[in-house]
């Protein structure tokens, strides 16, 4: 029988980190918050998942802003839940693979720019100079601090023109400095002639004042939140799939889920691919026309192949909990950044996250659990499945790992492939797209893509709004969102 569900203030689409951190702070104002996911657990991106004995994060490697005073732990402050949960400190944030060489970079970006001091010592003022630049106007942007000097905000306006790699451009002699530099930019997305300079400055700033993982998997980060709505009186439910946004010609009045039932609220955030909530669940011809033509514009991120593996302790001591493996080289075109089973020299990055080196308790005594991940185009990923089968590929991108790391083939205790059809099934966004838009330095962020839309009483929350970048990007962009409903009320 198809049910009315009319006590409801709030219906959030989605159950990632931007539409549970709204739900939680809208929970806290005394709104009767209604969560309705499609999958079986929550979390997006930042869930986790177990095989056997093994615990696996989906997507997550490094979070920034769980510092005192930083935007996560904020969050879980606000809400009394910060002695609920433990954020253990990875330092170095990463290390660095650039062919033979090796650097472990620390988060701190004043320390960065000593140890880039005596690895480039000719190039030692001029680093100093571009990460003070990268750390004031990172730090602006990330906290959206534009009440500044006159000087400053021209010079914001400026670099928001450039790439990242415009932008470091002629700057050393030394040609890793500006690749250290850049080591950041699979986490945007884009190679650094790409990606946008605003955003790679906010991200480095991001992870300042420390990077970390959650004690027991980036889980416990959605659960908790979870918890609080319902504590609060709220109802998250599973399973549960968006079909449609009711619309009554002038504001939002609920959804109806995959089954019909009704939910009733006249405000609606969706945590959702922008795309899908606005022409699927909404539908276009109640959208501005101008609108309408912007977000077509606009380019989703690339997706990724993720091999999910466990391999026995003593095999895995000298894997950090991250370590980036990349050609000694600039990385100018898709088709030397992107992995493509079908091109014989295909050569991408590589991230290795080994979660188990800071949290023991992720695999049992005597192994880790390690993941690959390679950004990829989901089309051609897609072409060279229909060729060569998802086994081939799996077995081409684990000869690619080994090739990198000799020997890490045959210590493999288990295997587990994703591609971008993995990532689409699980999150709903088109293609797999795993950062949203695009982060490249031609298509700025929009102001008019969140939290607020042209539709009255329905929101955005999440990796399609503006300025959002990972963990504390998400988790920002949902204190916006619930902060823009308050104050409208």
């Amino acid at each position: 029988m198809k049910q009315v569900h009319t006590d409801l203030d709030v219906i959030i689409i989605g159950s990632g980190l931007g539409g549970l951190t709204a739900g939680a702070l809208l929970s806290k104002a005394g709104m009767k918050v209604s969560v309705l996911e499609q999958h079986y657990v929550v979390g997006g991106c930042a869930q986790s998942f177990r095989r056997g004995t093994f615990l696996f994060d989906a997507g997550i490697h490094l979070i920034g802003g769980c510092e005192p005073g930083g935007i996560i732990h904020s969050l879980y402050e606000e809400l009394g839940l910060s002695g609920d949960i433990e954020f253990l400190e990875v330092n170095p944030m990463f290390h660095l693979n650039l062919g033979t060489r090796h650097y472990e970079i620390p988060a701190n970006l004043d320390q960065l720019s000593a140890l880039m001091g005596k690895w480039f010592p000719a190039d030692k003022k001029v680093i100093e100079e571009t990460i003070a630049e990268i750390k004031q106007l990172g730090t602006i942007i990330l906290h959206d601090q534009f009440q500044q000097e006159p000087h400053v905000l021209q010079r914001l306006m400026e670099v928001t023109q450039l790439s990242f790699a415009q932008y470091l451009h002629g700057r050393f002699s030394h040609p890793h400095a500006a690749l250290v530099l850049g080591a950041l930019h699979p986490y945007g997305g884009v190679p650094t002639n790409q990606l946008g300079t605003p955003f790679m400055m906010a991200m480095m700033a991001s992870y300042h004042h420390g990077a970390y993982y959650p004690r027991g998997g980036s889980q416990t980060m959605a659960n908790l939140l979870r918890d609080y709505i319902e504590s609060k009186g709220g109802i998250v439910q599973l399973n549960k799939k968006v079909a449609k946004i009711l619309f009554d010609g002038k504001r939002v009045t609920g959804v109806l889920d995959h089954k019909g039932n009704s939910y009733q609220a006249d405000t609606v955030i969706s945590n959702a691919d922008i795309r899908t909530t606005l022409i699927d669940l909404l539908g276009a011809e109640h959208l501005p026309s101008t609108y309408l033509h912007s977000m077509k514009q606009m380019i989703p991120s690339h997706s990724a192949v993720i091999l999910y593996g466990a391999v026995s302790n003593h095999d895995t001591q000298s894997l950090p909990h991250e370590l980036f493996l990349f050609p000694d080289r600039e990385l100018e075109t898709e088709a030397q950044y992107l992995y493509d089973p079908l091109n014989p020299e295909t050569d991408p990055c590589i991230l290795v996250c080994c979660p188990s080196s800071v949290d023991p308790g992720l695999a049992p005594d005597g192994y880790a659990i390690v993941t690959f991940m390679s950004l990829c185009s989901a089309s051609h990923l897609e072409h060279a499945r229909t060729q060569l089968g998802k086994e081939a590929i799996q077995r081409h991108y684990v000869a690619l790992v080994e090739k990198n790391l000799p020997g890490i083939q045959e210590k493999l205790v288990f295997q587990e492939f994703a591609t971008p059809k993995t990532v689409e099934r699980y999150t709903s966004n088109h293609n797999g797209a795993i950062y949203g838009w695009m982060k490249s330095a031609t298509q700025p962020w929009t102001d008019n893509m969140g939290p607020a839309t042209p539709i009255e009483g329905l929101y955005l929350a999440g990796h399609w709004t503006p300025n959002t970048h990972g963990v504390i990007g998400a988790v920002k962009s949902g204190k916006i969102t619930a902060n823009h409903i308050l104050q409208s009320r």
